[in-house]
């Protein structure tokens, strides 16, 4: 069980303060609103301006604010503050390193964030114009440009007026630093700063990802509606005579020509000749191909795994991949061995050592050497789920074990999903769980429950939600108007709903507040 905090927000009437885990105030009750503590610093609310106070109650940010963000795990001891739609940042003693002069950015999208440093620089807004500021609050690259995106490897592209161009970040333009290389009657440019290096085209936007110097790395690009890859000096590395490429994985890429495919190494040498009609990737040291319209596995040599035969594959799941004949599937193995000769309708997954097959509609399962542990008679199933699967029977459910044996009645609108050794079932719309052998081990009278977590499941009766332990004791009674899970304070406290007023709770049903 999660350990409580030495400092737990408490209400006190309509006022929080803090309490230890005794209930004794450490922290008068004075505020409107408290958060538990974080890094031993807690947002409170009072008259609707938020600040902070350290773990002495001192107010190290004063409550002036009508917003606030902790900007999390790349900088855990730094605060975003809002007010009056600007923001700034303060530290953790409260001290104010960045002015509240930037205005609010709404664009979460990949690569654009600005609410957190990214290499050490966030984006920040001024007038319309964007800039980048440090952890220490200095403008390290005033707000000038029309648009800008986060750093990634020391480069940040920018847009000023009409020209986009890369800055690193000493805010220095790197157009400068470029040499214009011509491939194939193709200009490109070769841009180097520092230890980095990328292509870019004429509009000087990048053409390939930004690589480390003296690293013997190169950049894929299309070129002259070709492919092939350059080097730092260049040079070509593979060759732009590709009309189609993949990237590399596990060493090697797929490359097409002359509508055949093959691989390339990371010398840009044809490891596996271009015979194949369809080629993927490399995942986990095997990869699919096709051939006369058959598919198959070949490894990183390019030995096939097994003969190209099959009319379908899936990629590998584990130590099994699905494979069908016509449209029959089956299984193989890593060894290329047909553990499930083709003849079920659908594709095969290994879940917990079994697959669900069907059959002419009705659903059984496999073993991994093939064999069916229970008849094909089911109408639906689900996957096992610690070593049990709902199984149906003219839309009643039920349920087997790994031996096919039926250990739940047939008597369930719907499926029984265990977890924790506790399967949550439903009867004439109230909820309740069963033990693994089918045994009722909590009736069911709950309007609502979710499934066990921690060996606690949430519940809801009369419209009032409570939680009970894995042998249906109330260990929480079912008082609250509202209950989210416990995800405050590590996991220790959740926040609940009681005659109106908001409060937190502990896992033993001890609640902090008081009216």
């Amino acid at each position: 069980m999660a350990q409580l905090p030495t400092l737990i927000p408490y209400r006190k009437g309509d006022k929080w303060g803090y309490v230890n885990p005794q209930k004794q105030m450490v922290i008068p009750a004075k505020y409107d609103e408290a958060l538990p503590f974080e890094d031993g610093v807690a947002r409170v609310m009072r008259d609707e301006q938020y600040g902070f106070i350290n773990e002495k109650g001192a107010e190290i940010v004063p409550l002036v604010h009508s917003r606030t963000v902790r900007l999390g795990a790349l900088a855990p001891n730094l605060y975003k503050l809002i007010s009056k739609s600007k923001w700034g940042l303060i530290d953790a003693e409260g001290r104010q390193i960045a002015p509240s002069r930037y205005e609010n950015c709404l664009d979460f999208r990949p690569g654009l964030s600005c609410n957190q440093f990214v290499e050490g620089l966030m984006r920040v807004k001024v007038e319309g114009k964007w800039g980048f500021i440090n952890e220490k609050g200095q403008e390290v690259i005033e707000p000038q440009y029309d648009a800008a995106s986060t750093f990634s490897n020391g480069l940040a592209q920018v847009k000023l007026e009409e020209a986009v161009f890369y800055i690193n970040r000493q805010g220095q333009r790197q157009m400068e630093n470029r040499r214009e290389v011509e491939v194939r009657g193709k200009k490109v440019m070769l841009l180097t700063m520092g230890n980095k290096w990328l292509y870019l085209n004429e509009q000087g936007e990048a053409m390939s990802e930004v690589y480390e110097r003296g690293k013997g790395s190169y950049a894929i690009l299309h070129l002259n509606g070709k492919w092939g890859a350059l080097g730092e000096d260049g040079q070509e590395v593979i060759p732009f005579k590709y009309d189609d490429m993949g990237n590399f994985t596990s060493g090697l890429a797929a490359v097409q020509a002359a509508s055949k495919w093959g691989y390339l190494n990371e010398q840009g040498r044809e490891v596996i000749p271009l015979m194949y009609e369809q080629a993927g990737a490399f995942d986990k040291g095997y990869a699919i191909v096709s051939l006369q319209n058959k598919w198959g596995f070949i490894d990183s040599l390019g030995q096939q795994l097994c003969p190209l035969q099959y009319e379908q594959v899936k990629p590998f799941r584990g130590e099994f991949a699905a494979v069908a004949r016509g449209r029959q599937w089956g299984s193989i193995n890593r060894a290329g061995e047909e553990v499930v000769a083709p003849q079920y309708d659908n594709p095969l997954s290994f879940v917990e050592g079994f697959a669900q097959v069907v059959l002419n509609g009705r659903v059984g399962f496999v073993n991994p050497k093939g064999g069916l542990i229970c008849p094909l008679k089911y109408s639906q199933a689900t996957e096992f789920r610690e070593g049990l699967a709902a199984v149906a029977i003219d839309n009643k459910w039920g349920a087997i074990d790994t031996s096919g044996r039926e250990v739940l009645a047939f008597i369930y609108a719907n499926p029984v999903h265990f977890k924790e050794g506790r399967g949550r079932f439903s009867e004439h719309g109230q909820y309740g769980f069963l033990d693994t052998s089918g045994q009722v081990v909590i009736p069911p009278v709950y309007e609502y429950a979710d499934e066990f977590n921690g060996g606690m499941a949430k519940i809801k009766r009369a419209g009032k939600y409570g939680y009970i332990d894995r042998q249906g004791k109330e260990v929480i009674p079912p008082v609250y108007e509202g209950m989210v899970q416990f995800t405050y304070a590590n996991g220790s406290l959740a926040r609940i709903r009681f005659n109106g007023k908001s409060g937190f709770i502990d896992k033993k049903g001890v609640a902090y507040f008081e009216d």
